[in-house]
């Protein structure tokens, strides 16, 4: 059997509709030299039916776990089984825009030898069908390469379906994480190979819903601190020495009521906490929550505690 160019992986879970329109759109591609894997947590067949549609239309591979792996384990099973030299991960919500999406997809690393990844522009589309552009600028792109912690601050490449990625070698996705999952992949394919190629044309439309695992955990600190420790602690700069990065952070603790600094290592779980951090606790807890949330005191403080920080030295 020959190796196929792309492996588009689709981790799924029910909602067999969306699933169609994703399939529909990899059938309307000009570009075929694909195979499709999708990996299914469904606890019925709904998923599998609609896959057993598509079984003649392309390359397809079917595999049901009995016991759902969730987000993001259900991703990586997917890497396992892909074969192509290129793998695009494509959420089951999300849809190709056009029919020369892979094309252009294809193109962009085929010329870019350098490039460990691309990901194009795309276009945010929620359920009532309201649509809202999402893109890079030629900044951020420079910034990326230069610095792909940046990408801690805002995620500007978007959901994991914007993009493609050469599968040698092939970095998985974080187990440990949810919130952060595409923003670490997306960093650790920077630290492999400093170089990305951007599309600026739409390629993709991404569904967005309320029954998304990222919409569930997002105001969870449990889930949300957790994972920015983890990702400090996997970073190869120590960004909190740059005033951007702390002063993130800074507003992180702050909006998720992060004081006093037992609730800091409650949170960690046993994975270390950054000096900087604990002296932003520290500030913190010295104020009523109701008066560090007036942004002029905030912002003060918060300098006064990079000040201290930095003559820390750590």
């Amino acid at each position: 059997m020959t190796t196929p160019a792309i492996s588009i992986c689709i981790p799924a879970y029910r909602q067999p509709r969306l699933l169609q329109r994703c399939l529909e759109s990899i059938q309307q591609q000009h570009f075929k030299d694909v195979e499709v894997v999708i990996t299914d947590d469904s606890p019925d067949d709904s998923v599998k039916q609609v896959a057993a549609a598509f079984g003649g239309v392309f390359p397809l591979t079917y595999q049901h776990h009995a016991v759902a792996l969730g987000s993001p384990e259900n991703w990586n099973a997917g890497l396992m089984l892909a074969k192509g030299r290129y793998v695009k991960i494509m959420h089951q919500d999300d849809w190709l825009a056009h029919p020369d999406s892979l094309n252009k997809y294809y193109a962009a690393l085929e010329n870019n030898p350098a490039a460990q990844f691309v990901f194009s522009a795309c276009t945010n589309v929620d359920e009532q069908g309201y649509q809202t552009p999402h893109a890079a600028t030629a900044g951020q792109l420079a910034q990326l390469e230069r610095e792909p912690e940046c990408l801690l601050l805002g995620n500007f490449i978007g959901a994991p379906s914007t993009g493609m990625f050469r599968r040698e070698p092939l970095i998985a996705y974080d187990g440990r994480m949810t919130w952060l999952v595409d923003i670490d992949q997306y960093i650790q394919l920077m630290y492999y190979k400093n170089k990305v190629a951007y599309i600026p044309e739409p390629l993709v439309n991404i569904g967005i819903h309320g029954g998304q695992v990222t919409q569930a955990v997002q105001h969870d600190p449990a889930v949300v601190i957790r994972e920015h420790l983890l990702l400090l602690s996997k970073l190869k700069t120590p960004v909190l020495r740059r005033l951007p990065y702390f002063d993130f952070c800074w507003r992180l603790l702050r909006n998720h009521r992060v004081r006093p600094v037992d609730m800091l290592e409650q949170l960690a779980g046993g994975l270390p906490i950054p000096k900087p951090l604990r002296i932003m606790t520290g500030f913190q807890v010295r104020v009523p929550y109701a008066v560090l949330q007036n942004g002029l005191v905030s912002k003060s403080m918060m300098l006064l505690a990079y000040c201290c920080s930095r003559m820390n030295k750590r």
